[in-house]
């Protein structure tokens, strides 16, 4: 028994399993910045490579520090005192981004916290374009 237990050992010293990187976008949906922040650190400890996506609020200093995490600013600034369309145009404008970052983006795993500003859109269409483009998807309940 020792004698296999030292001869795995030295086969695995000799032929070391490659690290396989694993990399995830976390959708914030632009809220619950301690939810985001506590799972974004915990993933990047790991050795986890994570974009965040959110706005403003839930961005934080140590998003742009560490070394494992990316924090893609796709939301902007939103006043609550903008107008109506200009409102509109922004949310438009941070989907538009969103599918550009999911067309061309790394991770192949995209792990939904919350939904954005139109719910039915982020789990219809924003899914099956994620499904057609081979991404796993991961939804906190």
């Amino acid at each position: 028994m020792v004698t296999i237990a030292k001869s795995a050992d030295a086969i695995r010293k000799q032929n070391p399993t490659p690290k396989v990187e694993l990399s995830v976008a976390l959708l914030t949906g632009c809220q619950d910045r301690s939810y985001a922040f506590g799972l974004a650190m915990a993933l990047a400890s790991k050795g986890v490579r994570v974009d965040i996506i959110g706005n403003d609020r839930v961005d934080s200093p140590e998003f742009h520090t560490s070394p494992n995490l990316t924090f893609l600013n796709l939301g902007g600034i939103q006043h609550p005192e903008s107008s109506f369309p200009t409102k509109l145009f922004q949310v438009l404008l941070y989907y538009l981004r969103l599918i550009r970052y999911v067309t061309f983006g790394n991770p192949k795993l995209i792990h939904i916290l919350w939904n954005s500003k139109f719910e039915y859109f982020d789990r219809t269409f924003l899914m099956i374009y994620c499904k057609l483009l081979r991404k796993k998807i991961a939804l906190t309940a």
